[in-house]
C-alpha cells in the first residue's frame, strides 16, 4: 500500500471513531432527558371470579401514557418483552353495566395504577391507562367429557398393514368453558397429521385442536398404530350358484375361482379356504346380456388386508329338467 493511501485510511478511520464516539454522547444525552409517551403493556388477567366463564374479549395490552426519563423507559421496553404484567382481579371493583343485569360489569382501568407502577419502575409516572373501561360477559361454567375424534391418515409401506385400528390414549377428554359454547361440543378433534411408510409400530403424540375460551384436558394424547408385514395366500373355492329356476339346471366353467387374500402373518395359520364363500346368481344373467354369470364374494375372514379374485364371470350351460 502506498504511504498516501496509508495516510488516508489512517484519518478516514479515526474519523469514524469520533462520529461513533458523538453518536454515542448523543444517545446517553437523549437517554437522560424526561419524556412523555405511550408504552404497551402486555397483561394477563389472574383471579377473576370463580365459576363463572368470561365471553368477550378482554384487552392482552393496555396503552399506559407515561412521564420518564429516557433511561427508565428503556429499561421498561426491555422488560416487558420478558414477561406480561399480572392484574389480580380480586383487587378492583365490578361495576353492574345495568342494575338488573347480573351478568354483565365494567371495571375502571385507573384502579390498576399501583399494580402497574409496581411492574414498570417507580420512576415512571402513569398519567393515563387506556382503554380506561374494561367490560365483562360473564356466563355459567362448566365442565362436561367428550369423545376425541382422529383426524388423521397412515400410510404403510408396501407389504406392509395397520392391524387394526388406531387406540388413542385417553380416547376422551374434559372440556371446561362457558356453558353456552360447552353445550354445543360433542368431540374434540387431533390436529390434523400424516404419517408415511409406516413399517413397525409407532406411538404419536397427537395435539387436539383448540376452541377459543374452552381449556381442554389433556391437550396432547398418545395415538398408537400397530403395523405388521402380510403376505398372500391362494385358494381355490368353488362357485355356488343362487337363484336357478326349479326347471332348469346350470352348469359353470370353470366352476371355481382363484382368491387371492392379502393375510398378516400373525393369522397367516387361521385363514382357509372354507372361509370363503362365492356365488353366480342366476339373475345376473340379464345385467350381462346373457352370455355369462357374474362372481360375488358373500363371505370373507375378517381378519385379511383385502382379497382379489378370477375370473368375475364364468359360462354356462342350461340343461332342462325333465
Amino acid at each position: 500500500m502506498k504511504l498516501k493511501d496509508k495516510i488516508f485510511t489512517k484519518k478516514l478511520y479515526i474519523f469514524l471513531t469520533f462520529v461513533l464516539f458523538a453518536a454515542i454522547i448523543w444517545f446517553l444525552n437523549s437517554l437522560n432527558r424526561e419524556y412523555i409517551t405511550e408504552i404497551n403493556l402486555p397483561v394477563i388477567y389472574e383471579n377473576l371470579p370463580p365459576h363463572k366463564a368470561n365471553i368477550t374479549e378482554l384487552p392482552e395490552a393496555l396503552i399506559i401514557s407515561v412521564k420518564a426519563n429516557g433511561f427508565d423507559i428503556l429499561k421498561y421496553e426491555l422488560k416487558k418483552s420478558f414477561s406480561p404484567t399480572k392484574l389480580d382481579m380480586n383487587s378492583v371493583k365490578y361495576h353492574r353495566l345495568k342494575a338488573y343485569d347480573t351478568s354483565r360489569y365494567y371495571i375502571l382501568t385507573k384502579e390498576f395504577f399501583e399494580q402497574i407502577k409496581k411492574n414498570i419502575s417507580i420512576n415512571i409516572e402513569i398519567k393515563l391507562i387506556k382503554p380506561d373501561t374494561i367490560y365483562f360477559h360473564f356466563t355459567t361454567f362448566m365442565s362436561k367429557k367428550v369423545p376425541v375424534f382422529l383426524n388423521a391418515d397412515f400410510y404403510p409401506q408396501n407389504q406392509f398393514a395397520i392391524k387394526k385400528n388406531p387406540y388413542m390414549t385417553p380416547d376422551s377428554v374434559v372440556v371446561s368453558g362457558p356453558k353456552v359454547i360447552v353445550d354445543t361440543i360433542t368431540k374434540i378433534k387431533t390436529e390434523y397429521f400424516e404419517l408415511n411408510s409406516l413399517t413397525e409400530n409407532t406411538l404419536y403424540k397427537a395435539k387436539l385442536e383448540e376452541i377459543d375460551k374452552v381449556k381442554i384436558e389433556p391437550q396432547i394424547i398418545d395415538v398408537d398404530i400397530e403395523i405388521e408385514e402380510y403376505t398372500e395366500l391362494r385358494f381355490k373355492i368353488p362357485v355356488e350358484t343362487a337363484n336357478v329356476p326349479d326347471s332348469i339346471s346350470i352348469h359353470l366353467f370353470p366352476n371355481t375361482i382363484t382368491v387371492v387374500c392379502k393375510v398378516g402373518y400373525s393369522n397367516y395359520n387361521k385363514i382357509e379356504a372354507a372361509d370363503f364363500r362365492v356365488k353366480a346368481d342366476y339373475y345376473s344373467i340379464f345385467e350381462t346380456s346373457g352370455k355369462k354369470l357374474m362372481i360375488e364374494i358373500v363371505d370373507y375372514p375378517q381378519n385379511i388386508y383385502g382379497f382379489s379374485f378370477s375370473p368375475e364371470f364364468v359360462e354356462y350351460i342350461i340343461e332342462k329338467k325333465e
